[in-house]
């Protein structure tokens, strides 16, 4: 199996990686959720990768800048650019509806999701109790349901936006 380095590496010329310098989270707690470890990364990178970026245009033609979902942070550095941000999903139906429907499930219902009485119904998807949304979104008073609210509300408006 090939190390990420290795598999980006690997890949044609045409296509440029970089790989930004791991961020410090010695202020953070032990028990931190992984996914406030991931939006965290992004967002005290942002600075070197714009850094990195307008290198990067500098000696080369950038048509597209793709970022997962914890990276539409990074469409403002895109945008700056005059680049075409595109934003890589690799979910199912479901997942992908969640993530379109949670702001209107978040000002619908104040509970935990799990303590729902009725199933939430999604889009094109059957109904799913409230115990089976994924664990980051079952404590809203946590850092990362918030800012995994606040990427869905992002998702939903900016992909539209960069066209």
């Amino acid at each position: 199996m090939k190390l990420p380095k290795q598999l980006f590496s690997s890949l044609p010329e045409t296509i440029y990686s970089l790989f930004l310098p791991p961020v410090s989270f010695v202020d953070l707690s032990e028990d931190v959720k992984i996914e406030t470890r991931i939006i965290l990364s992004l967002t005290r990178s942002l600075h070197l990768l714009r850094d990195s970026f307008k290198v990067l245009a500098q000696s080369k033609r950038v048509v597209a800048f793709v970022v997962d979902v914890f990276g539409t942070d990074a469409f403002d550095i895109a945008k700056e650019f005059g680049v075409q941000p595109y934003l890589f999903i690799a979910t199912n139906v479901m997942g992908l509806s969640l993530i379109f429907e949670l702001p209107k499930l978040d000002q619908m219902f104040s509970c935990e999701y799990r303590d729902l009485p009725e199933p939430i119904k999604l889009p094109g998807c059957v109904p799913l109790s409230g115990s089976d949304v994924p664990d980051p979104l079952q404590h809203r008073q946590d850092f990362a349901y918030r800012q995994t609210l606040e990427i869905c509300k992002k998702i939903s408006i900016r992909c539209w936006d960069y066209r």
